[in-house]
């Protein structure tokens, strides 16, 4: 991209957010410590409850440093969408004829300076030529399901979403190498995010609620029915010893989780059976 492109798309963000000369290419721990300091893109899915791989319970102990970051350095998926990322953008600019810069800074937020994004890649839109953002995804041929037809699972939009929040560009675009061997979207050239003003209002207000209830607040968040919260859960009272004593909703608690394990059992009777 030259420099020319750069500073259009780069003066189009200035009215709405600053750059901190933070990447996690360039320095990871820090980049993870300034995540800590607000709500960042993965992290809107997870505060609206869409997020499959993480709750908001486990996000509320992250973001006050009551657990320590997961190590993910062993996991290939995350291996390679992260070794992969650069390419998919560059795809993205080929396929669509428009150049593309990967920042490395994190933007935060003017309005709203708990919020804040690291994006994958800035661009123009291949439609209009005006600035554009691009996220860059990486899936198993078992999840193409979940991009057929121009779709775009529920929490990367959120992610989208939020970044378009923080930036004020409204022209997002998605892009995933399936399977590594082929591209979503429409000719197979990435999916425009359309962004809806009334949708980004609600997903602001519902991070702000996250943030300042929950996060500055230091309430809890219900436990929620993630794997992530069941395991957490049960690491962090199993090494308590003795009795506790619980409020008085927690025989509501008990008497509702009893109550939903009979239907359970009665639902698995009867697929059996209808299957029979």
């Amino acid at each position: 991209m030259d420099k020319q492109t750069q500073t259009m798309i780069l003066d189009a963000i200035a009215p709405h957010a600053i750059s901190l000369p933070v990447a996690q290419e360039v320095d990871e721990k820090v980049w993870l410590e300034q995540r800590r300091k607000g709500i960042g893109g993965s992290d809107a899915g997870t505060v609206l409850g869409i997020n499959p791989y993480q709750g908001p319970f486990e996000l509320w102990l992250l973001k006050t440093n009551q657990i320590p970051d997961p190590d993910l350095s062993d996991r290939e998926a995350v291996y390679w969408g992260h070794t992969l990322e650069s390419i998919v953008c560059d795809e993205f600019g080929l396929r669509n004829g428009v150049p593309v810069m990967k920042p490395k800074v994190m933007f935060q937020s003017i309005e709203r300076p708990w919020q804040q994004v690291s994006l994958d890649a800035l661009t123009l839109d291949p439609e209009t030529g005006e600035p554009a953002i691009f996220e860059a995804k990486t899936a198993s041929e078992y999840l193409a399901s979940e991009w057929a037809d121009g779709s775009v699972p529920q929490h990367y939009e959120a992610q989208c979403y939020h970044a378009a929040a923080v930036t004020g560009i409204r022209n997002v675009w998605i892009g995933c190498l399936i399977g590594g061997q082929r591209f979503s979207g429409e000719r197979g050239a990435g999916t425009r995010v359309t962004i809806d003003e009334e949708v980004l209002a609600d997903v602001c207000a519902a991070e702000e609620r996250f943030w300042h209830q929950h996060v500055l607040g230091g309430t809890q968040p219900p436990p929620d029915a993630s794997t992530s919260c069941t395991d957490l859960l049960r690491a962090m009272w199993e090494a308590k010893e003795g009795e506790v004593e619980l409020p008085p909703r927690g025989l509501d608690v008990a008497i509702g989780y009893l109550d939903a394990h009979r239907r359970l059992n009665a639902a698995k009777d009867e697929k059996a059976e209808l299957g029979n």
